[in-house]
């Protein structure tokens, strides 16, 4: 071995020392091996880097095992915190438990004190009241009321709980009704009294009614209805067509309805209301809108009917609504006529379904009614306004080229004329306009209404029942010119209680004609009032006085003493003035009156 080689291991042997050294130092004195290192060879030196980086390196992990050790501190010291609120939350919720479980049992033992007797009582509580009656889809509702009323007249009209304005007496000989002597023979000629100096009274429960109504849902766009109402005010021998087709038993209403929502069609087919009838919500059945009179006959100007009919309506917008009905016809006749051969046929008696006494009017062509109705909403209130038309038709058989002789009967003109077949059928047009509005001028408190119709031939359109048409000197109808207002006021003064004053005329126009020294038709100057005045007489003739106005102020109340779920207990009460005003003939202008008093006590188990 040379002596370079010996060297090389003496330094390798003293390096690997040196490193065992700094190595078993290092976590304790640290600096030791850089000195140990100084005092080593130029050899030694040159290795000292490598011996100083694992020292470095344990340094630097020792400080992370101090931070890591810190973070555990922390997190304890963080799990500690929440493990004491987390108890103390638990020893809170425990409390709150044990608290509630105490008001618990304290509760129970209230609830064990409350008496039997509320049970009892709350099981004699009325059950809620349901107005519905269900067969599979069809539900059923009934309606009506039990009414026992009065009525007082100055006058007497020989009417019941429906006046007859048209018929108030006058002063004088032959009013609508006459007096029988004890005999029973007629009392109409030379000192006998008439019956406009005598008063009547009567108690009636006729105007109490009953209704139903059965509704459908087919889908949810198509909806059935039925609805049926009916009172016991007809007379078998006094029933007509003209106004409320009053036979027995008495309908008032009696039709269907079929309604499409999703295209705002509905179709109503039977008896109700005329469409001139003002509705309060759009054109919709069962919204008429009628004065809150008791008398059955309503106010003057009111313009109603009730018709068999077809009719058909549209809403065209949340507010528009457009219908159109074909209605039953009827005419009323009135005023001085030529003789029986020149009217020829006008009129038929009655046969099959009705009483042998009961007349008709000879119609081919029904009414035709047109209406608009638009609820517009004016200074926060929602009005109703309406606007009508009416086309009627007026029909008869008429003796063709006979010229009329006053005071005669060419009874072999006609003859000849019918042996020639010169006879014809005539029709003669009528029809007039009309319009509606309501008006809430304090909602919820005053409602306001004002209706109208003027026209030719519209007389059976009114409450006071003016005639339709009259004749001319030939025989050839004339429709008669007339015009209907009413206006009314209603005050809501409780929620029980509403007070109301409605005013309303009626008003016919001179139509007539004069051959020579005879006049012919409505309100003619030459007809004969001279025992309109009077009752003493000495001759036969009677008052022969052709109305040209009627006039009524109705003022009235109703009471709901009750409403429950027993139903309603109304009671009201109602005073009127009525006037008839005859046009000027001979003699003069008869004028009449009579104050009317009803009063009215209602059950509506239903409502």
């Amino acid at each position: 071995m040379s002596f370079k080689t010996a060297l090389l291991r003496s330094a390798t042997v003293g390096a690997f020392i040196a490193f065992a050294a700094g190595a078993a130092h290092a976590e304790t004195t640290p600096a030791a091996p850089a000195k140990t290192v100084k005092h080593h060879s130029r050899h030694v030196v040159r290795h000292a880097p490598a011996k100083v980086v694992e020292p470095a390196a344990s340094a630097e992990e020792v400080r992370a095992l101090k931070a890591e050790i810190e973070e555990l501190k922390a997190r304890l010291d963080s799990t500690a915190q929440a493990q004491q609120a987390t108890a103390a939350q638990v020893a809170e919720t425990q409390a709150k438990a044990s608290e509630a479980a105490q008001n618990a049992a304290a509760a129970e033992d209230k609830v064990e004190t409350i008496p039997e007797q509320v049970n009892v009582a709350v099981g004699q509580l009325p059950k809620p009241k349901t107005d519905k009656i269900y067969l599979g889809p069809v539900s059923l509702k009934f309606g009506g009321f039990i009414a026992a009323e009065g009525i007082y007249r100055s006058r007497a009209e020989g009417a019941d709980i429906a006046s007859s304005f048209n018929s108030i007496p006058f002063s004088g000989l032959g009013g609508a009704a006459s007096l029988t002597t004890a005999t029973g023979g007629s009392a109409a000629t030379g000192n006998a009294a008439s019956i406009g100096h005598t008063q009547e009274l009567r108690f009636t429960a006729r105007q109490s009614r009953v209704s139903g109504l059965a509704e459908a849902d087919v889908d949810s766009n198509t909806h059935l209805a039925a609805y049926g109402e009916f009172d016991f005010q007809g007379g078998a021998q006094t029933a007509n067509s003209n106004e409320s087709n009053s036979y027995n038993p008495r309908i008032r209403n009696l039709y269907l309805t079929l309604d499409r929502s999703d295209l705002g069609l509905s179709i109503l087919a039977g008896q109700s209301w005329s469409l001139a009838t003002m509705t309060t919500t759009g054109l919709s059945p069962r919204s008429e809108d009628l004065p809150p009179s008791i008398d059955a006959q309503y106010v003057p100007g009111f313009v109603w009917t009730r018709q068999p009919q077809f009719r058909i309506t549209d809403q065209l917008a949340s507010n528009l609504w457009v219908g159109v009905s074909v209605e039953n016809p009827q005419t009323t006749f009135s005023g001085t006529l030529p003789s029986a051969a020149l009217r020829d046929f006008v009129t038929e008696t009655a046969a099959s379904g009705f009483a042998n006494s009961n007349v008709l009017s000879l119609n081919h062509l029904p009414d035709v009614i047109g209406k608009v109705a638009f609820e517009p909403v004016v200074l926060d209130r929602k009005l109703h306004l309406e606007v009508f038309g009416i086309f009627d038709d007026f029909y008869n058989r008429e003796a063709a080229g006979i010229t009329a002789t006053p005071g005669a009967t060419p009874a072999a003109a006609l003859t000849l004329t019918e042996s020639a077949t010169q006879n014809q059928n005539v029709d003669t047009y009528g029809g007039g306009v009309g319009f509606g509005v309501i008006v809430p001028v304090v909602p919820k408190f005053i409602d306001f209404q004002f209706s109208g119709l003027a026209g030719d031939g519209i007389g059976r359109y009114g409450a006071g029942q003016l005639p339709d048409v009259t004749y001319k000197y030939n025989g050839t109808l004339q429709p008669i010119h007339e015009t209907l207002f009413l206006a009314g006021l209603t005050v809501h003064a409780t929620p029980s209680i509403d007070v109301y004053a409605f005013g309303g005329q009626e008003q016919a126009s001179k139509t007539y004609d004069i051959d020579g020294t005879t006049a012919y038709g409505y309100g003619t100057p030459l007809v004969n009032n001279t025992n309109c005045f009077g009752e003493t007489s000495t001759t036969t003739t009677s008052c022969g006085a052709q109305t040209r106005t009627l006039e009524q102020l109705a003022f009235g109340f109703w009471d709901k003493v009750y409403n429950g779920p027993f139903g309603q207990f109304r009671v009201g009460v109602e005073y009127s003035y009525t006037e008839r005003k005859a046009f000027l003939g001979i003699g003069g202008a008869p004028s009449t009156n009579d104050n009317m008093i009803f009063t009215s006590i209602r059950y509506y188990p239903f409502q």
